[in-house]
């Protein structure tokens, strides 16, 4: 596993699947970048952009915390303008990103995390492996990995090496799930 993505809200919850995304990446000997995305809903006719203002604030947020929480490997930060799904499907996919690790505040159930999240939203929206890290998680050892398929066609190889990565590495069990709309 080469690089792994971290979206951030900067809620606890992202500081908890940033923590954890952290000691993946050292035990994975991975990169890891943290990514933090705004969008800006109003236009704004000041004479300073709203936009700068909102990129300045998160890379100050950003900073702070990896002054807070420092690491054994390197991290990245970056700042994207747009949706958060979009956004961070988009930069997964074009940075090469073998795994995502985001946090699932409030989704209750399954149903909830993958239809009505920004998590289930890019698990939607791109191929990357997702490591979904519940609200109030103690991290542990990984025993088991949920796969799930929207389709019955295999997985391209990009999409099932990270996770044959982990259950080698965790000595975990893969679960398949496949989905199918009712009609």
């Amino acid at each position: 596993m080469k690089k792994i993505l971290v979206p951030t809200d900067f809620s606890k919850n992202a500081m908890n699947a940033f923590l954890y995304g952290k000691e993946l990446a050292c035990k994975l000997d991975s990169h890891l970048t943290l990514l933090h995305t705004f969008q800006v809903t109003q236009r704004s006719d000041m004479l300073v952009s709203l936009d700068d203002i909102l990129r300045k604030e998160a890379e100050k947020e950003m900073a702070a915390i990896l002054k807070a929480a420092p690491s054994k490997t390197p991290v990245k930060a970056k700042v994207v303008k747009g949706d958060a799904v979009h956004a961070i499907a988009d930069f997964a996919r074009e940075g090469g990103y073998s795994l995502i690790v985001m946090g699932t505040k409030g989704a209750s159930g399954l149903k909830e995390v993958f239809l009505g999240s920004i998590t289930g939203g890019v698990m939607r929206h791109t191929q990357a492996p997702i490591l979904a890290i519940p609200e109030h998680y103690e991290p542990r050892p990984i025993k088991n990995i949920a796969f799930a398929m929207a389709n019955l066609k295999l997985a391209s190889e990009e999409v099932v090496e990270p996770l044959k990565e982990l259950a080698r590495t965790f000595g975990a069990t893969v679960h398949i799930f496949h989905s199918v709309k009712d009609k």
